[in-house]
């Protein structure tokens, strides 16, 4: 069982955005970011193993409602909040499961996004509407019937594009004011692009209406049930992150306040999913990856509420990352500066998650803090270093905070 403490926030101010039609004419100042540490408990419960690809929530009628990823059965499953067991399945008749990337809902309906496009084709992508007064009885398993809203991207070329190396990919949206808002998951510049389309069932050519840097790649949305707050989810290099968006105006979703929330304890672990349950209160649900599958649960109220996100003050980072080099076929040597009296674990990691081994840096015991790797066997590619303070004396810091873990992107071979 998980249980994870820290969150680092990052905090921006409002800046304004152009809509147009084109994502090249969109414009897009860089943000200030400053960021402030905050620790709360998220970790909530596992999932059943029927929803090992968890990939969309959405809370109704007192059940997180999920569904896995592309492939799986093109049902829905009503998760119990209190002991984490299906209570319903939803069986969905006149749809397939493609791609079922994420799931939103308004009063009337529940939609489903068959919008995956890992390999950026031009095709015709689905958003399958099902009508909630279909969901009835106490059966755990209930027939439903769902109708098709196609679409494709107006700004799409046509051309062949390389698989997750472009920006037409999608795993998020929601629905606001009868009108549904789906956010791309760029691979090819790490942004997402905002588009919309009305809830009405036909075929539609959108094009995007506003873009916003989020440092990643997004793989979930939901809106409050007021309308006034947006949650996005995503990774990057294997760092789960949400941003966080209020006191915007009708649809500018991101000409308001903004947080970034960094989640270094949950490297290697795939968030796919986020739904809102109260104004202040959010799910996210990862699939089988790093660890099971599972729940987090956080609540952002103390931050919005206390007006947070002006004119914070940056606490120092701890540990910074240094040169990585390899002094013979079999060693890589690790350098990093420690700016606090502590021991300091590295732990390195190949792309696909797995641990490969871990070195203890001792403080004092070289005037340059390093750490050496056999590697004997790795291969020219992606790893990641990930640098944990152990035992921080002179400030009195707990070991598990958010700032004593840093996690580095390296090369090796290229």
């Amino acid at each position: 069982m998980l249980h994870f403490k820290t969150l680092t926030f990052f905090f921006l101010m409002a800046f304004p955005f152009v809509t147009l039609c084109q994502v090249s004419a969109l414009f897009e100042p860089k943000p200030v970011i400053e960021p402030l540490e905050y620790s709360k408990d998220i970790f909530f419960r596992s999932l059943p193993d029927t929803v090992a690809e968890s990939s969309g929530l959405i809370f109704w009628d007192g059940l997180l409602w999920t569904h896995n990823d592309g492939g799986n059965l093109a049902a829905i499953y009503g998760i119990d909040t209190a002991t984490g067991n299906i209570r319903k399945t939803l069986l969905v008749k006149g749809a397939k499961n493609f791609d079922w990337e994420d799931i939103t809902q308004d009063a009337g309906y529940i939609y489903v996004g068959d919008f995956g496009n890992n390999s950026g084709a031009y095709r015709e992508l689905a958003i399958y509407k099902i009508h909630k007064g279909s969901i009835t009885g106490d059966k755990e398993e209930v027939f439903v019937r769902a109708e098709e809203i196609a679409f494709k991207y107006a700004d799409h070329d046509g051309s062949k594009k390389k698989s997750y190396q472009h920006n037409f990919d999608c795993e998020a949206f929601f629905e606001f004011d009868k009108q549904l808002y789906i956010f791309t998951k760029n691979w090819a510049d790490q942004k997402t692009r905002l588009y919309s389309m009305p809830t009405k069932l036909d075929m539609y050519h959108i094009s995007p209406i506003a873009t916003f840097d989020v440092g990643g790649l997004i793989t979930g949305a939901d809106i409050s049930r007021s309308g006034e707050r947006v949650a996005l989810i995503g990774y990057v290099d294997f760092m789960p992150f949400v941003w966080l968006f209020w006191d915007f105006e009708g649809d500018d979703f991101f000409g308001g306040k903004k947080i970034k929330i960094d989640f270094p304890d949950l490297a290697f672990v795939q968030t796919e999913a986020i739904t809102f349950t109260t104004e202040n209160e959010l799910f996210i649900s990862c699939e089988a990856s790093a660890e099971p599958q599972s729940l987090f649960k956080v609540d952002f109220s103390e931050l919005i509420n206390a007006g947070k996100g002006d004119n914070e003050s940056a606490p120092q980072q701890l540990i910074v990352p240094g040169d990585v080099e390899k002094i013979s076929k079999k060693e890589l040597n690790v350098q990093f500066d420690v700016r606090t009296n502590a021991d300091v674990l590295v732990e390195i990691y190949n792309s696909r998650w797995e641990l490969l081994d871990e070195k203890t840096y001792k403080k004092g015991s070289s005037k340059i803090p390093a750490v050496t790797f056999n590697s004997k066997g790795f291969r020219d590619g992606i790893y990641f270093l990930k640098f944990i303070l152990q035992n921080d004396a002179d400030e009195g810091n707990d070991k598990d905070s958010q700032k004593n873990v840093v996690i580095h992107k390296i090369e090796i071979g290229k």
